[in-house]
């Protein structure tokens, strides 16, 4: 971790209150992957949506590929990771 002690800059340029620096980038820093994340998670959802729906209406030799063992289970891999992420995104936003 960087300290800089007595660093110095003209009053215009302060954002915060002085000394407040570290808190005031983490905050900003949160928010930005945060906002992020979730909306990653937004796009990611909607993905998933329409691959489960597809997954029901396409068939293989024994039904729907949303009752194939090997497809439930990458569907509820991927439909886990997008939890996470949206969990993720929550965590650093607040």
């Amino acid at each position: 971790m960087e300290k800089f002690e007595g660093a110095r800059t003209a009053k215009e340029n302060i954002v915060g209150e002085v000394n407040d620096g570290w808190r005031i980038a983490n905050v900003i820093l949160s928010f930005e992957r945060g906002s992020g994340a979730l909306e990653s998670y937004d796009q990611y959802k909607r993905e998933f949506d329409l691959a489960l729906q597809i997954s029901k209406q396409l068939e293989n030799t024994n039904g729907p590929l949303s009752d194939d063992p090997y497809w439930r289970q990458r569907l509820m891999r991927a439909w886990s990771e997008i939890e996470i992420l949206r969990m993720i995104g929550y965590n650093i936003a607040t």
